[in-house]
């Protein structure tokens, strides 16, 4: 609800505030989504597989239209931000293996 006695500025600054921290929340998410991550690497290694799975990709896609969805996300803008950390996710997979057959 908006403040009659507060200034718009005061009223913008205070909502800015707001999208930085919901901002450093989801760069915390990501550096935690991506610290399983290097851990999932290491699970793969033991039982030799290979970085992408095509089923868990599928599951993946599925479930989080669904979440988008339920929180009137744009799915559009959803997938788009799942295929970019989805190929950060595969990156770091991918750099992770090329370092590892180097040190072999």
């Amino acid at each position: 609800m908006r403040s009659l006695t507060t200034s718009p500025e005061a009223r913008l600054g205070k909502l800015r505030r707001r999208v930085d921290a919901a901002d450093r929340r989801l760069l915390r998410a990501l550096a935690d989504r991506f610290s399983a991550v290097h851990e999932i690497i290491v699970e793969k290694e033991a039982i030799s597989l290979g970085s992408f799975q095509k089923a868990r990709w599928e599951e993946v896609v599925a479930t989080r239209s669904d979440w988008a969805m339920s929180l009137g996300l744009d799915q559009r803008f959803v997938s788009a931000l799942l295929r970019l950390i989805h190929s950060e996710s595969l990156r770091i997979q991918r750099q992770s293996r090329k370092k590892g057959k180097q040190v072999s």
